[in-house]
């Protein structure tokens, strides 16, 4: 073979090697991202269990076993996980170490001596006799005693000593509640001159709002013990409902007659007044109020909104309540305006501080 058809076999055969482990190497990430199978024994009890776990640590971590700075875990716990993985775990327990002077303790791996004590696993709210080896994973010992385990099911020791032992048994349930909510579209009313007084038109429908509410639960033995925070999605936008409106009715302009003189209706609010027990400053803010409002004009009528009268009632037919003339009667209008401010400000000055505040009342 010639120098130069080594030099390109050479060159050619490091190329397949590394396509090669390029192919292991991407054939490890796929295969560590995906469910597998692996075969965990913790101090000569043996169970498999599946998982996308990706080390050796995840997967111990998630069985909820624990591992202490004189423990042996094969292989080690950085290592990464492959399908059929084999992992074994021995607990060291306490040795005394015989001196030529004191007893030391020391930690040794072998668990010959482990205890075996009789347990009482707490399960559906009964109890179920078995055995548990000291130091053992509890999940194991719980299936050795009938109990059928979930995935999520967590296998808790509360006590280990003394020749007994108590294991707890919780079952764990997770799911997501979902919930659709459906709302009605705002309504936009859009002013239209050509139609009358007070006639409404739907010009558009618009669209129901659609929300979707969703929410993580965790339940343990049927209680909750985890609740995410409510996630709020919105499946269909909302569009107002557009509805045209005739102009406010403008009849209450018609003549009633002659108006009464604003001092005259004044005496007569004045003397409301002071019989509710208000003060004389009181009667100054109302007077102050109404000469905004109306100008102590019986007839006073605002075309926008529809308001009437001396106490600008909105909409006008509401004075009816307080007397059939509210139309006309200055003593009618002035008894309802007050029943209403005392029903809403208390007073005539808390209505009037409203009403410099705001520019209405």
């Amino acid at each position: 073979m010639s120098r130069k058809y080594q030099r390109i076999s050479a060159k050619t055969t490091a190329i397949f090697a590394g396509i090669s482990a390029a192919i292991v190497l991407g054939g490890g990430v796929a295969v560590a991202s995906e469910y597998k199978t692996v075969s965990v024994t913790v101090d000569g009890a043996t169970r498999q269990v599946q998982t996308m776990n990706r080390t050796v640590a995840q997967v111990v971590s998630d069985m909820g076993i624990k591992v202490g700075q004189y423990d042996q875990v094969i292989p080690a716990l950085g290592t990464q996980m492959s399908r059929n993985q084999q992992v074994k775990i021995v607990h060291a327990r306490p040795v005394v170490l015989q001196g030529t002077k004191d007893a030391k303790i020391g930690w040794g791996l072998s668990d010959q001596d482990a205890p075996k004590l009789r347990a009482t696993f707490r399960v559906d709210g009964q109890e179920v006799s078995g055995s548990y080896k000291q130091g053992s994973d509890p999940r194991v010992a719980a299936q050795a005693a009938g109990i059928e385990l979930a995935a999520l099911d967590r296998v808790t020791v509360e006590k280990a000593g003394e020749g007994v032992a108590m294991i707890r048994v919780s079952r764990v349930e997770r799911g997501v509640t979902k919930e659709e909510k459906v709302s009605a579209p705002p309504v936009k009313e859009v002013e239209d001159k050509n139609l009358e007084p007070g006639k409404k038109i739907v010009e558009d429908e618009g669209k129901e709002e659609v929300v979707a509410k969703s929410t993580f639960v965790e339940k343990v033995d049927g209680e909750v013990a985890f609740k995410s925070p409510e996630q709020v999605t919105t499946l269909v936008k909302a569009k107002p409902k557009i509805v045209r409106v005739g102009p406010a009715d403008s009849s209450i302009n018609t003549d009633y007659g002659p108006v009464v003189p604003a001092g005259e209706a004044q005496e007569i609010a004045h003397e409301m007044v002071i019989s509710r027990g208000w003060s004389e400053n009181d009667f100054t803010c109302l007077v102050k109020l109404w000469n905004r409002e109306s100008g102590w004009n019986t007839q006073a009528g605002n075309p926008s909104s529809g308001a009437y009268g001396i106490p600008q009632s909105l909409p006008a037919d509401k004075m009816a309540s307080a007397g059939a003339d509210w139309r006309t009667n200055p003593a009618t209008q002035i008894r309802w305006g007050l029943g209403y401010i005392a029903g809403r400000y208390s007073d005539p000055c808390g209505a009037w501080r409203h009403s410099e505040n705001q520019g209405w009342y």
